[in-house]
């Protein structure tokens, strides 16, 4: 296993504060990795922005807070928790602006029983109806059905399902409609002008300046590869996706809660960012307000495009479209950063984006790269290189090290005879690993074989690059590789 294809944990530690904290909490209360809460988090707080707010990189380069993610994990891996749990802050806004239409419903109502109660000669005009209902959040994955709700939604929407398969599902390449719904998803990507010509309807052409579409959901990794076929890397909308494939952990029980505190403080910045409003043009529409980034902002994303684009050039064309779209990723990411650290009151310049939020939009677009090149890994391989992938991944959690008994104790499958010895005398064979003779325990003895991953530099036992029980904390004597004729580390 190569390092570059290793998990590497979400950096949380470059969120603004109220995100990083929410993330830690909520990933201890659900269970579950915080690449799922993070991923989740992003693009639902960048839909609280929406339309308000672009961010400009050049006169005629600025991008809107549009993210999709989709947090890639069997079931029972705690996608759809991790999604609720994000969710909170833009479910209570929807019944907030639902009780607000249904009391405006009610009032026209009145009046309208008012009117018709007159003599027709002293009615004069019919009470006007009631706008549209705002739609914060919906799951409809159909291109009419979003521009309906885009057309009364000036803010933009968020699509969140629990399965993303049945949107991949919807694009009309599969139905020999020629793919003509892609088109218009890379438009609300980019939140620029959205057009739809409907044949029969009330309203034949839905027309929206700026449909800001923000997504989050989550996929199982067999789905994803099924559903990610070579139309959609043609056609860039696989690489506008961030994912997070963790590897799996066991379930177990938590008391861990998401504190009042840290609950409310998000509820505070989810409705600050609700309060944002852009500017209007001169024909009357609403128009995002557009943020530059200061000087030094400005100097550390040229420097990282122009890193990015190197690397770029030695990608096959899959990743190659994923490092094109991670450039105006860290941008956006440092618009959401930006926006929400001054919605929690942070002592920010509200007009120029600084370097510390560029920086950390930097570190989280790079960590999403190395996620896409992980998983398009994964979605290439055979069975087996998977199983061995969740299998090291399964040691690494133990601190590195493991023994036969504890790994025939651990996942289902290692729990037939001869089948955990095998299994660890197959990474040894492979080098991934290696056999080492534990250290005599003060009554003597000889403690069982242990066996050790071999950690290379930047893998992480412990964070620091070695196993956690490593020979200078007491754990080991002198490692020796023991593979002995049968290669199971029989001395």
């Amino acid at each position: 296993m190569s390092e570059e294809l290793s998990f590497i944990p979400f950096p949380t530690d470059r969120l603004p504060e109220v995100l990083a904290r929410f993330v830690v909490e909520a990933a201890a209360a659900v269970g579950c990795d915080e690449s799922y809460l993070a991923a989740a988090l992003l693009p639902v707080v960048a839909s609280a922005i929406g339309n308000t707010r672009r961010v400009r990189l050049k006169r005629d380069w600025t991008e809107p807070p549009v993210l999709w993610a989709a947090i890639v994990g069997n079931s029972g891996s705690m996608k759809s928790p991790a999604v609720r749990l994000v969710m909170r802050s833009v479910v209570r806004r929807q019944k907030t602006v639902r009780n607000a239409h249904q009391s405006e419903l009610a009032a026209h109502a009145d009046a309208m029983r008012e009117w018709k109660a007159k003599p027709k000669d002293e009615r004069g005009d019919e009470p006007a109806k009631p706008a549209a209902m705002e739609h914060v959040y919906c799951s409809d994955v159909t291109v009419e059905a979003l521009a309906d709700r885009l057309s009364v939604s000036d803010r933009g929407v968020l699509v969140a399902v629990d399965e993303l398969a049945a949107w991949l599902a919807s694009f009309n390449q599969y139905k020999g409609g020629g793919g003509a719904d892609v088109p218009h998803w890379l438009t609300m990507h980019g939140a620029d002008m959205l057009k739809v010509d409907r044949k029969s309807t009330d309203k034949p052409t839905l027309w929206v300046p700026h449909a800001a579409v923000c997504i989050v959901g989550g996929i199982q990794p067999k789905t994803l590869g099924r559903a990610l076929t070579p139309e959609f890397f043609d056609n860039g909308l696989a690489a506008r996706l961030l994912l997070t494939m963790p590897p799996p952990r066991e379930k177990r029980w938590t008391d861990a809660e998401v504190s009042d505190a840290t609950d409310s403080a998000l509820a505070a910045v989810f409705d600050e960012l609700y309060q944002y409003a852009g500017e209007q043009d001169g024909d009357g529409e609403r128009r995002p307000t557009v943020i530059p980034l200061d000087e030094q902002a400005r100097e550390l994303f040229v420097a990282f495009v122009n890193e990015h684009a190197h690397e770029q050039a030695g990608l096959d064309d899959a990743l190659m479209a994923v490092w094109s779209k991670l450039e105006a990723c860290a941008a956006r990411l440092a618009l959401v950063f930006h926006c929400v650290r001054k919605a929690a009151g942070e002592s920010v310049d509200p007009w120029h984006i600084d370097a510390d939020s560029i920086a950390a939009g930097i570190a989280v677009a790079r960590w999403f790269g190395n996620e896409a090149r992980r998983i398009y890994a994964d979605l290439a391989a055979t069975d087996g290189e998977r199983a061995l992938a969740v299998l090291v991944g399964w040691i690494r959690d133990r601190g590195s090290v493991t023994t036969i008994r504890d790994l025939s104790h651990g996942p289902r499958i290692y729990r037939e005879p001869g089948k955990a010895e095998n299994a660890l005398a197959a990474l040894v064979e492979q080098g991934i690993g290696e056999w080492c003779r534990p250290a005599p325990g003060r009554t003597g003895g000889h403690p069982p074989m242990m066996f050790r991953l071999i950690l290379r530099d930047g893998d992480t036992g412990d964070g620091d690059g070695t196993p956690r029980h490593d020979s200078a904390s007491g754990g080991y004597g002198a490692v020796a590789t023991l593979a002995g004729k049968n290669g199971k580390g029989n001395p």
